[in-house]
């Protein structure tokens, strides 16, 4: 039972029951208690005029003597104005309840000379228990504020969601807003305006001017959520457009204020960054900065509310500052050899670069940079390269996997350069390792193909339709369909099972090959929209195989070259009686001056494109079919599993703040274990029967958004796991008490 009604029922008892008790209420507390008085037994009838005040007293007599708990309940009316009910005074039976005698009672200290206050805490904890009432016992008037003070996210976020009497509100702006804070408002401001007022009020101290402690430790409170981003971001834009000027003049504060909320402002600085990048010569100092940038304020999740810039892409461009060192390569080894290294992080930029949040004159100077890089590359590459000469380990390179002992699986994905694999992320459970494997000429899928699934022992013909094939001396077969490709392949390994990606779960064998055209098909549509989501099905059939035991490998046929419209150039097809998107086919040597590198098959000289050099009006951007090294460098990449490191626990810090809570929305915080010669840990949370993934490992403090599906009164048990082996790190029980009709 609540404590008030309690000890209002305890003095009631006290009263001789025999005849009327007289209540008089001037604070107006029991009022609000009339239906639980009436189910713990009494009769309540009311005097509001002096007037029928006889009348009262005769029907108070006549329930008393049908047997009945009588009270009459008078209000703020003096005893003293009583005539016909003082009998029952004078005899004992009246009652004086007051908020301030309550609160003595139940044992809490107040402001004896604040009638206003006494009476705003009685009647907000009337229907509270003991444990409340015990906090503020303890802590007194303080532990009620305090108590006000944690509902002012929700207060920010939709005061027109909360009903507040208006004791709540008397207290709220009285003490809280004004007393901690120093924002006064009149009685009469309502609770949307001063909901607006309040938001606009610490933004104005935290940035604009001096903020007292307060103010600043629950700015930096309301920063860090995530649960009340959003209501951060809404008041923000607003204030930010009334405000900009002077935001603007401070905008060199921001330098160091990594998760402010003002976009505008950011953007500004973002640009201002862009013009001193572009401008001054130690560019390394300013990337420092970027870079710093990108990662603190990506904590703060700010960047998804703006496509227009992106310190995270900025830093992107890091790598244009390293520019590969070329002075000690003096063959095709050593050129692959720094390739494998770092160049081909350019080719990956070039890649992505469209579609980076960057402003177009950063594009353009990041293109510039990336060019002067690949034209030195092709030069060497045009040096030292020529497919007549170079064997290619790309034949029979799939029975030579096979026959490892033990589970293999070789994942064939088409149009996987070198780049690409590069690009793999796969989790920590696994070692990979990326080898450069220089493709069979010309880069296309019926040759790459074909020199895959080959026994290794090959020869180039041309079919009649003068398109290279390849030929198999061992087993005497020209390989051009799928079905050509299995068989030569069951000749040497003949329990090899053959799966498309998608059917990676219906694996038999201790010898599989699945095959994936995803990217050689996507890239003739658009590639880098859709590459992440290709990368990611691979990956996920990878871990899926690693963890059934197998040794993971995947190959591919070739490469590919990204172009744009206005670097290509019309090659030339005079001399040539055939040619393709990339290479053409004449019965003479193609002139030296050309941009290609020539092979000879049969009688037939093939010039093969360089650079953005094609040979067809219908070229699009994704090219392959010639020699540029993107096209015949491919990746053999091995994924192993690893023998587990001893990783970091993850706990819960918030715990005690997440047993009961009273938004289904609220932030879960993740902290690492203090052990040193640890790695950090990857996680997921598991909500009920809820999955959420944790994007980054937890090497610092890690805030992550939950909604609960619960109904109201339902626990629901939060749980870190890790993230490779399910093992449970911490939990919480979360018990969901929603106050939607209360605010405090």
């Amino acid at each position: 039972m609540a404590v008030v009604l309690d000890r209002i029922i305890e003095r009631l008892n006290k009263c001789n029951i025999e005849i009327p008790v007289v209540l008089r209420d001037p604070d107006g507390i029991v009022s609000e208690l009339v239906g639980d008085l009436e189910e713990s037994g009494w009769v309540l009838i009311h005097l509001s005029d002096l007037s029928e005040e006889f009348m009262m007293m005769l029907e108070a007599e006549q329930l008393v003597q049908q047997g009945r708990k009588v009270l009459v309940y008078i209000g703020g009316i003096s005893d003293k104005s009583l005539v016909h009910l003082a009998e029952y005074w004078d005899r004992g039976n009246g009652l004086t309840i007051t908020a301030a005698k309550l609160l003595s009672e139940i044992g809490v200290s107040h402001d004896t000379h604040n009638k206003k206050m006494a009476v705003s805490i009685v009647k907000i904890g009337l229907k509270r228990d003991e444990e409340w009432w015990n906090r503020v016992r303890e802590k007194g008037v303080s532990a009620v504020l305090r108590e006000i003070e944690e509902g002012l996210f929700a207060f920010l976020e939709d005061p027109e969601e909360l009903e507040v009497t208006e004791e709540e509100k008397y207290l709220l702006y009285e003490y809280v807003l004004k007393e901690h804070f120093g924002l006064e408002l009149l009685p009469e401001t309502s609770l949307k305006e001063a909901s607006r007022k309040f938001g606009e009020f610490v933004l104005e101290k935290y940035f604009l001017e001096n903020p007292s402690d307060h103010v600043a430790e629950f700015y930096k409170k309301w920063e860090d959520s995530k649960t009340y981003e959003k209501v951060l971001m809404s008041l923000a834009r607003d204030f930010e457009e009334s405000r900009k000027e002077e935001l603007r003049q401070n905008i060199d504060k921001f330098m160091n204020h990594h998760n402010h909320p003002f976009v505008q402002i950011e953007k500004e600085l973002f640009m201002k960054t862009v013009r001193e990048f572009l401008q001054e010569e130690d560019k390394a100092k300013i990337m420092d900065f970027v870079r710093e940038r990108a990662k603190k304020r990506n904590r703060s999740g700010l960047e998804e509310y703006t496509d227009e810039f992106s310190w995270k892409d900025f830093s992107r461009l890091g790598i244009l500052l390293e520019k590969p060192n070329f002075s000690e390569v003096a063959s095709l080894d050593d050129l692959i050899e720094l390739y494998a290294k770092d160049i081909w992080k350019f080719d990956q930029l070039w890649r992505e670069l469209q579609n980076l949040r960057l402003p177009r004159e950063l594009k353009d100077f990041a293109k510039e940079e990336i060019q002067k890089v690949l034209t030195e590359i092709e030069n060497f590459w045009r040096n030292y390269y020529d497919p007549g000469r170079v064997e290619s380990k790309q034949a029979g390179l799939i029975r030579r996997i096979l026959e490892n002992p033990g589970k293999v699986a070789v994942i064939v994905v088409d149009a996987m350069r070198f780049e690409l694999a590069k690009s793999l992320n796969i989790d920590s459970g696994a070692r990979i390792e990326v080898e450069p494997i220089i493709a069979v000429t010309p880069t296309e899928t019926l040759v790459g193909m074909g020199a895959l699934f080959s026994s290794g022992k090959i020869e180039k013909r041309l079919n009649r339709e003068k398109r290279v094939v390849i030929y198999d001396r061992r087993t005497d077969c020209e390989i051009t369909t799928i079905q050509d490709r299995e068989d030569n392949l069951k000749t040497f390994i003949e329990d090899v099972q053959f799966l498309s990606l998608d059917d990676h779960s219906k694996v038999s064998s201790d010898k599989i090959v699945l095959k994936s055209r995803e990217i050689d098909k996507l890239g003739h549509d658009d590639l880098s929209e859709f590459f992440s989501q290709i990368i990611a099905k691979i990956k996920d059939t990878a871990i899926k195989l690693l963890q059934k035991g197998y040794e993971v490998h995947m190959v591919s046929d070739h490469g590919f070259y990204l172009s744009d419209a206005e670097s290509k150039i019309k090659g030339d097809r005079e001399t040539a009686f055939d040619s393709t998107c990339r290479y053409k086919l004449s019965g003479e040597r193609p002139d030296s001056s050309e941009r290609v590198v020539v092979e000879s098959v049969e009688d037939t000289y093939i010039g093969y494109a360089l650079g953005s050099t094609v040979f067809s009006d219908r070229a699009g951007v994704f090219l392959h079919g010639g020699a540029t090294l993107q096209e015949v460098l491919i990746p053999h990449v091995v994924i192993t599993p690893v023998k587990r490191t001893v990783k970091l626990g993850v706990k819960i810090k918030n715990k005690e703040d997440l047993r009961i809570v009273q938004r289904n929305t609220f932030d879960v915080v993740l902290v690492p274990e203090n052990r040193m010669f640890v790695e950090p840990n990857r996680v997921y949370l598991e909500v009920g029967k809820k999955k959420i993934e944790v994007e980054d490992a937890v090497e610092d403090e890690v805030r992550v958004q939950v909604t609960l599906d619960a109904e109201a009164g339902e626990t629901v048990r939060v749980s870190v796991r890790d993230k490779d082996t399910g093992k449970l790190l911490d939990y919480v029980d979360v018990k969901f008490l929603p106050t939607r009709k209360l605010l405090f």
